[in-house]
């Protein structure tokens, strides 16, 4: 694997020694932050490489020795036997905090960029290399304003019971969007006031410097503080919860005692990984055997109560915006669900999405975003032609 890189590289380029010893990886990220990537790749044989706007592109201009990756990740995780880890086929899920001491916080302080860490052990030259990527996470929470939130779904992200998803592919953004609603919700500007719940792996916001006079927050990271997601939810069962938050929808176990939660009448957030609104009842329910999977479909539909798909495109002023497209769960939609068959289900929401009796498609909200000038016409074309094809291959 050669080391040259013909891609494009960052506005500012890492100009320091090749990662000599740890202040250079400290200042390496901070520039990273201050830069904006989105995400930042260190590979065996690969320079640094980031994300940035969608485009991946040369960080620093060296070829990484896979001794800078071994001391990087020991670094970044303050772990020494995470080489030993990787070797023995695991993968390393982190999150770390760095300082940047050319930026100031209302203390004085210098302020703490955090990043997600996931490290795993790929092929090099025939033998063992890694892959380290990290996402960068702002050192404090977004407001609704800052994610362009939709205004007519603020006042549903507090309901007093039933669960909200938020689907997407990897990197759209679906747990900033979250951390949004719960800042709001800390601030005050909700009728949910008490205990919130998240279960995290790993934990990516901090909400410490959020002052709020009505809710305490308490954060777990999953692998650390709880075996699982599923003994998350059933943990948060006997905690007198006020919202739970779910970082992954992901298996039958946890699906099945976030249903219960709901159905004590409790609010969840959970994150699915689904490639519409109207397929992530679909996507939860098949998760479960052939013959619960009914029964699973109806639970489901019986305690959500908004679902939001979302992806991130191009934006025509630089960077990127989100597009969201949302199901609004009522008696009606349930009604219709129930009644058509269980492969016809994803279809009959998709169609009260289209036509906006239930929500929101993709299609109107990129329509809405061009008009305004917000995306380009290639951009909104894209859109409209994978909702197309989506309709086409979907039938369930």
């Amino acid at each position: 694997m050669t080391g040259v890189w013909e891609g494009p590289h960052a506005p500012e380029v890492w100009q320091g020694p090749q990662l000599s010893d740890r202040e250079d990886l400290v200042q390496l990220l901070a520039l990273a932050a201050r830069l904006g990537v989105a995400d930042v790749l260190f590979q065996t044989g690969r320079p640094v490489l980031c994300k940035l706007h969608g485009e991946i592109m040369a960080l620093a201009p060296w070829p990484l020795q896979k001794l800078h990756v071994e001391r990087a990740m020991k670094w970044m995780t303050g772990d020494d036997s995470i080489v030993a880890r990787l070797i023995g086929r695991q993968d390393v899920d982190s999150a770390f905090n760095v300082p940047d001491h050319s930026q100031r916080d209302e203390q004085g302080m210098p302020v703490q960029h955090r990043f997600r860490f996931c490290a795993t052990a790929c092929d090099h030259d025939g033998g063992t290399g890694y892959q380290v990527v990290l996402r960068y996470i702002r050192s404090r929470p977004p407001t609704l304003e800052e994610v362009g939130f939709p205004p007519e779904l603020v006042e549903r992200i507090a309901p007093r019971n039933g669960a909200i998803f938020i689907a997407g592919p990897t990197g759209s953004g679906k747990s900033t969007t979250f951390a949004a609603c719960i800042r709001h919700i800390l601030e005050g500007h909700t009728a949910i006031s008490g205990n919130i719940l998240t279960y995290e792996h790993p934990i990516e916001y901090l909400f410490g410097d959020i002052p709020s006079r009505c809710c305490t927050i308490a954060q777990q990271e999953i692998g650390v503080h709880l075996r699982s997601f599923a003994d998350g939810v059933r943990n948060a069962l006997r905690r007198a919860p006020d919202l739970t938050v779910v970082g992954e929808m992901r298996d039958a176990a946890t699906i099945e005692a976030a249903t219960t939660l709901v159905k004590t009448g409790h609010p969840l957030y959970g994150t699915v990984h689904a490639d519409s609104a109207a397929q992530v009842f679909r996507r939860l329910a098949q998760t479960f055997s052939s013959g619960e999977q009914d029964q699973a479909l109806a639970d489901l539909l019986d305690t959500t109560n908004l679902i939001i798909f979302q992806q991130l495109v191009p934006a025509v002023a630089g960077g990127r915006i989100c597009l969201r497209e949302w199901l609004i769960v009522d008696d009606r939609v349930r009604e219709a669900a129930l009644s058509a068959p269980r492969l016809a289900v994803t279809s009959v929401l998709r169609n009260l999405i289209a036509t906006g009796s239930a929500g929101r498609s993709l299609v109107t909200s990129a329509t809405r975003a061009r008009a305004e000038g917000l995306i380009s016409p290639e951009t909104e074309a894209r859109i409209l032609h994978s909702a197309g094809s989506a309709g086409d291959t979907h039938h369930a």
